[in-house]
């Protein structure tokens, strides 16, 4: 009796083991970010975007901002998986903006502090809820260690506030519009100005 509880407690140990290894095998990686040089505004905060690499929802690697075609981008940058979900409120915004504008794209960045063992369930459950392709193609995640996330912010002058962004670059990643926190109509409204005001150049 006592011989077959220990194979069976023993069996039940290696499964959940070698269950554990095999997810752990296909967590996403932690990726780091580079701090480029700044471009400084009169108050002389940094007004640029750190590069970042991560996978889109198609398995994709994606370098920002390197890897922006479109002479302009718009960006929303959640930190935490709160702000992910206020995230999705910019994104109709964003594809009515590019949709009125080729010189323009979108993309979603979540830099996300998250444990090996759950990143797995972060994309999953974006995986299940996104399914538009196109908003697919610009959903992307870069799982990193605290001090990147903590550089990320100090790069776009949130270090003290880690809060959702939407901003506005070039090609070169340079800040040229800033909205901290959530979704505002105001902002979107804002945006659309600065964008109009740029055409007009």
């Amino acid at each position: 009796m006592r011989r077959s509880t220990l194979r069976t407690l023993l069996a039940i140990f290696l499964i959940v083991f070698t269950a554990g290894v095999a997810w752990l095998m296909i967590a996403p990686p932690t990726t780091d970010i580079t701090v480029r040089e700044c471009v400084t505004g009169a108050d002389d905060a940094c007004l640029t975007l750190p590069r970042v690499m991560g996978d889109n929802l198609n398995g994709e690697t994606i370098t920002l901002p390197d890897d922006i075609s479109s002479e302009y981008a718009l960006l929303v940058v959640p930190f935490d998986r709160e702000q992910q979900t206020q995230a999705a409120n910019w994104l109709p915004v964003y594809q009515d903006i590019v949709a009125e504008h080729d010189n323009l794209s979108y993309y979603s960045v979540a830099i996300l502090v998250v444990e090996a063992p759950f990143r797995p369930l972060v994309v999953g459950g974006l995986n299940v809820a996104i399914v538009d392709p196109e908003v697919r193609q610009a959903v992307m995640i870069a799982f990193v260690e605290e001090s990147d996330q903590q550089d990320a912010l100090t790069a776009l002058n949130h270090a003290d506030e880690p809060s959702l962004l939407a901003l506005l670059v070039n090609q070169q990643g340079e800040v040229l519009w800033q909205h901290a926190g959530v979704y505002e109509p105001s902002a979107a409204d804002e945006l659309r100005t600065v964008i109009t005001n740029m055409d007009g150049n």
